[in-house]
């Protein structure tokens, strides 16, 4: 291995591992966990992370309802809006709960 690799290679251990491993999106704003709880960050900063390897989890609430009389849920159908800012090639895993959003982030604190 060459001086050049091995250094890109701790390089790269030694980044990860100061940032946040996740950023959230949800209710219109990213979000970073800070002292356990969700803190909004800029579209600025969130892009700024996910260039340095951040994931991106961008939950999304499923407000639909039962209608016994229809014997479906009503409602929109919960969807994942494109994010133009998201950097190419990085990590995003789309959430749908049923339950508000803030709460679907702060399980990640566990």
């Amino acid at each position: 291995m060459s001086k050049l690799l091995l250094k890109d290679r701790i390089n790269k251990l030694l980044t990860s591992s100061d940032g946040p491993e996740r950023i959230f999106y949800y209710s219109g704003s990213y979000k970073l966990l800070k002292a356990g709880k969700p803190s909004e960050i800029t579209t600025e900063e969130a892009v700024r992370l996910m260039q340095a390897g951040c994931k991106l989890v961008h939950i999304v609430e499923d407000a639909r309802v039962w209608d016994s009389k229809l014997d479906a849920f009503t409602g929109p159908v919960p969807s994942y809006p494109i994010l133009p800012e998201v950097p190419q090639g990085t990590s995003v895993m789309n959430i749908t709960c049923h339950f508000p959003a803030e709460k679907a982030a702060e399980i990640f604190i566990e």
